[in-house]
């Protein structure tokens, strides 16, 4: 119970210590350097003077502060509670160390006055116990007759004793509470400083807090072990993360967004160069053309079946209708509506040389659209080319090659410095185990005079505890002590029952006044650090701080040493051109990282993962720069220029000859010339107009009279021709409208334009 109870008092201590986050030994052991630029924050540098670090540290333990004492706090942000308000703030609310030393003094001091006190009350005992050193029978009578004074001597002398005994053996308890701390705390700090064969699990343990042992060279080498497997670990993802990022740019970019671009840049090149138009334009006309062909042929080869066929029976339509008005009475004017009246000049044939003009015609449009696909494909073989060239440009194994050489530079500066640190590490280590042994005699042996001192108080303090129960020291009965001392005629083993407690009393001093200031010392060690270290490397708002300075540091050592070794600045290793690639950032916050930041219970409070995520480094290879990257870029445009000097090589314009376009206007304008001459319109509305009245014809020839059933059936029969030929002059007269609408719509003036368009863009280009 104990002992828990003083580690309660001594926490409540040191909760008392701190009233404000100062910096605390920020200020001591490091200055500020203002920034050269003017734009970054102050760096950070070692405090060298040691008259500085000696003020300033003796200004924080009293509270004595100045803006001077300071100097780091007023260098952090507001934000982080520095600045001018910050300190401010911290010399209006100083930390409590030296109160508790001067209480701590105080109770010494107490404590010193104590053993003085006893001392007194010894002597006094001393004193006491001599006046029975002389008494005689004779003087026995006479002293009966005095025995108020006696009584009352007995009683003083007695409640002394008592006092003396009970502050004695207050000292004695906390003299042994003292060493057996002390011999405690001389363990721990020989095991601290001995090498111990803890594993890593035993290892988080101390650093958790959970253990009251620990062993300085086993955390260092767990951290050094540690920081060399997250190096090595780092850089071993950074080359899975750079080969996912060249496999992941391969995928995408040559093999599609390279392709897609060059298409797009081929297609708004085909369109400036009007192909697109000029194809549709030519297809207009050969759709035109073709359909004008198909109707001119059909024209041409059923115009003699079909037309002196209609002439015919028209005839013989008009023979039968006028003979049946003169043998039957039929109805002049009825017969008149039945007749056909055909006129072949009406129906004007097309001649041959039309068919045969658009058919030269189309043959050249076919000519000219095969131009065009040629063109098109070649477009598409440079497209081919070009990305072909680009592709054996684009060497991403050469980046890849390039970013591994880099990350293997920085594996061996990595390799280097940790190899130094492990050879600091080791010879700190073997130091420690070298000189625990010596510290823990050491040790030992100071607390052999306080050990001597208690054991000769303690004895002394026995003999003279057994004396005084035989003399009855502690007795306030009416006998007096000096009496009952009298009564033993062997003289006082202890100097007359107290002088040599009273001796042994006062060297109990020299083991109370060196636990005193032990105990001084150990607060004001364990409060400093508790005020003005431990929340700096615990606290979250005091990590901050730490950060702070730790970013400014960490930033210059890495440009000094790891920039200046993957660029080649400073005599280090050759520059390389995937620097920027690599996303070679300082760590930052390394403090808030490690014990906040991947702490398990702060699991949901961010979405970063990891030791590196929590040190603001979210992936290690630049996306950006790696895209934007010289190799990248000047490959790409080197590739559209490449596509554009080729189309201007191969001349395009060219493939289409100019005489092609004369032909086309010729043609046209000839064709609709005669077109017009044949007045195509006319012929198809006359065969429109002239087509046989079959149904009047069949009810006309029912309606005759039985007395003329040879013209009856003479008409019948010959309705059934005169349907096949409403069929065949219905397909010439469609044959005619189509070549008329063909002609109407053939216009070459789109497409003599966009030719003309193609040229130039092809020449200027």
């Amino acid at each position: 119970m104990i002992i828990p109870t003083a580690l309660g008092c001594v926490a409540a201590i040191f909760a008392a210590i701190l009233q404000y986050q100062n910096g605390g030994l920020l200020n001591v052991f490091l200055k500020p350097v203002p920034s050269t630029d003017g734009h970054s924050g102050p760096s950070f540098d070692i405090q060298q003077d040691p008259s500085v670090m000696s003020t300033n540290l003796m200004d924080i333990v009293w509270g004595k502060l100045t803006a001077a004492d300071l100097a780091v706090l007023a260098a952090l942000p507001t934000e982080l509670g520095g600045g001018q308000e910050g300190v401010a703030k911290a010399i209006e609310n100083p930390n409590r160390e030296g109160q508790i030393i001067v209480t701590f003094l105080v109770c010494l001091v107490f404590a010193g006055l104590g053993l003085l006190a006893i001392f007194v009350f010894s002597f006094v005992c001393c004193c006491c116990c001599s006046s029975g050193e002389n008494y005689d029978k004779d003087e026995e009578d006479r002293d009966k007759t005095t025995t108020s004074p006696i009584k009352e001597q007995n009683v003083i002398c007695c409640g002394l004793h008592l006092l003396a005994f009970i502050m004695t053996a207050l000292l004695l308890l906390g003299l042994a509470i003292s060493i057996g701390f002390y011999f405690g705390a001389a363990n721990v700090l020989s095991e601290t400083m001995a090498n111990s064969q803890a594993n890593d699990e035993e290892v988080v343990v101390w650093l958790e807090g959970n253990s009251s042992s620990f062993s300085i060279s086993r955390i260092m080498q767990f951290f050094t072990s540690n920081f060399g497997k997250f190096g090595s670990l780092a850089i071993t993802s950074a080359k899975k993360n750079v080969e996912a990022t060249v496999s992941t740019v391969k995928n995408t970019l040559l093999e599609v967004t390279l392709p897609n671009e060059i298409s797009t840049l081929l297609t708004v090149l085909m369109t400036q160069f009007k192909l697109t138009d000029i194809r549709e334009a030519v297809n207009d006309m050969v759709y035109a053309i073709g359909n004008a062909t198909v109707n001119s042929e059909y024209i041409s080869s059923n115009y003699n079946s079909t037309v002196p066929t209609i002439l015919n029976k028209s005839m013989e339509l008009e023979f039968i209708l006028n003979k049946t008005v003169a043998e039957c009475s039929s109805s002049i004017s009825e017969v008149d509506g039945l007749k056909n009246n055909f006129d072949p000049k009406n129906v004007l044939p097309v001649p041959p040389n039309v068919t045969t003009m658009l058919n030269r015609t189309n043959t050249q449009l076919q000519d000219l659209k095969a131009k065009l696909d040629n063109i098109t494909k070649e477009l598409e073989a440079m497209k081919k080319d070009v990305m072909t060239e680009l592709q054996n440009k684009l060497d991403l194994n050469k980046i890849l090659d390039g970013m591994n050489n880099l990350l293997k530079s920085l594996e061996q500066q990595f390799s280097t410095v940790n190899e130094q640190v492990n050879n600091t590490i080791t010879t700190v280590s073997g130091y420690l185990e070298e000189y625990s042994g010596s510290t823990n005699a050491v040790l030992y042996v100071l607390s052999l005079p306080c050990i001597l001192a208690g054991i000769i108080f303690l004895s002394f303090f026995a003999v003279f505890l057994f004396e005084a129960l035989q003399r009855h020291l502690f007795s306030f009965s009416v006998e007096s002590a000096s009496q009952a001392s009298a009564g033993d005629q062997s003289r006082s083993r202890v100097c007359g029952g107290g002088g040599m407690f009273c001796i042994s009393s006062g060297l109990l001093l020299l083991p109370v006044i060196l636990f005193g200031l032990f105990a001084v010392v150990t607060v004001t060690v364990g409060g400093l650090l508790h005020a003005e270290l431990c929340p700096y490397i615990a606290e979250s708002s005091g990590i901050d701080m730490s950060d702070y300075v730790i970013n400014s540091k960490v930033q210059v050592l890495w440009d000094q040493v790891i920039a200046a070794q993957v660029t080649g600045e400073g005599g280090g290793t050759a520059g390389n051109d995937f620097t920027g690639i690599i996303n070679l950032k300082a760590p930052r916050n390394p403090l808030y990282a490690i014990k906040i930041g991947c702490n398990p219970q702060n699991a949901g409070s961010t979405s970063k993962t990891g030791l590196l995520g929590q040190m603001g480094i979210e992936n290690l290879v630049n996306i950006s720069a790696l895209l934007e990257s010289p190799i990248l870029t000047e490959g790409i445009n080197n590739a559209k220029k490449s596509l554009v000097d080729g189309i201007v090589k191969a001349k395009l314009g060219e493939n289409i000859p100019n005489d092609t376009i004369t032909q086309i206007k010729t043609f046209t304008v000839t064709f609709q010339n005669m077109t017009t001459l044949l007045n195509l319109s006319r012929s198809a509305k006359y065969l429109q107009e002239h087509v046989f009245k079959t149904e009047e014809i069949k009810t006309f020839a029912n309606k005759l009279s039985s007395n003329c059933s040879v013209q009856k059936n003479k008409l019948i029969d010959l309705v059934s021709q005169l349907e096949t030929i409403n069929v065949a002059s219905s397909k010439l007269r469609d044959a005619y409208d189509g070549l008329n609408n063909e002609t109407m719509a053939l216009n070459s003036t789109k497409l003599e334009l966009e030719i003309e368009a193609f040229k130039k863009v092809s020449t200027f280009l």
